[in-house]
């Protein structure tokens, strides 16, 4: 049975009385899915994980209370899940253990390395460009720091009931090859044979500086035939790949002027350094 477009829009950002309540059949429907990534994880204690997407707020709430001596972060798009999210873990923000942010994952309010780990569940449908959104996790992910990715394949029973103008379902290869192209290695897809042909994608954030490798790619006609999604996040992305880097590039100048200063300076970064490394252990 082929799903109403309005609905279809209200899963991917819920809003007024019928998104709260699209949020809590989302809770129950995506429990095991949700599970699945959680487990993918392997949190400990000292953990520091955001989710992409919190939506009903169900597993940020689960997980954080798992992170003991670490802390969780969320963003979410829907101005709607983010008050209900708040609400469900309202005694985990007021100690502290949690925070939540209303905005687009393709430009998250967290520092380089803030994390060392992510996940997020059944958001890439409605990412329109998704390698955007994985290059900024994997910025704010520490390294050798894991994303867990969640989400239907387009062989999945049901996908074709879904809007094409809404949804936008990939094959595991596709998945794949977006991860690796934000930068990620080591990324290890389950077979699809729970939860309706759920997949989950584990991968690891890499130390290979991204920039280059998309020149390499961009320039190589052999590896724009190769790789289709990667020619598209070429051209639409060059500007701002060159700006990102020319802002890589002024961050590590400024860090070389800052440990030339006097030497309160250098000793609060050096605190702060510490400070900051001891939080992701």
């Amino acid at each position: 049975m082929r799903r109403p477009e309005f609905i279809a829009r209200q899963s991917g950002c819920p809003s007024g009385l019928l998104g709260r309540l699209i949020g809590s059949i989302m809770a129950t429907e995506t429990a095991g899915a949700n599970d699945a990534v959680v487990a993918a994880l392997a949190l400990q204690p000292s953990d520091c994980v955001v989710e992409i997407g919190f939506g009903h707020g169900r597993t940020l709430d689960r997980v954080a209370r798992q992170l003991t001596a670490g802390g969780a972060a969320g963003i979410d798009l829907s101005e709607t899940m983010v008050r209900m999210t708040a609400r469900r873990c309202r005694d985990l923000i007021a100690a502290g253990r949690v925070t939540l942010h209303q905005g687009d994952s393709t430009r998250l309010p967290f520092p380089d390395g803030h994390f060392n780990k992510a996940y997020s569940v059944h958001t890439l449908y409605f990412w329109t460009h998704p390698e955007d959104h994985l290059r900024e996790i994997h910025r704010v992910l520490c390294s050798g720091g894991r994303l867990a990715l969640g989400f239907h394949t387009d062989e999945a029973p049901g996908a074709r009931d879904f809007p094409e103008t809404v949804y936008r379902f990939y094959s595991q290869a596709e998945v794949e090859t977006l991860l690796q192209d934000a930068g990620f290695s080591k990324a290890l897809l389950t077979e699809p044979t729970l939860h309706r042909g759920f997949v989950t994608a584990v991968a690891t954030r890499s130390s290979v500086r991204l920039a280059r490798r998309e020149e390499v790619s961009s320039e190589h006609p052999e590896g724009r035939r190769a790789h289709p999604l990667r020619r598209r996040a070429a051209q639409e992305g060059a500007g701002r790949r060159r700006a990102r880097r020319l802002r890589l590039e002024g961050r590590a100048l400024s860090e070389e002027m800052g440990r030339a200063e006097t030497a309160p300076r250098q000793a609060a970064q050096r605190q702060f350094s510490s400070s900051f490394a001891h939080h992701l252990r």
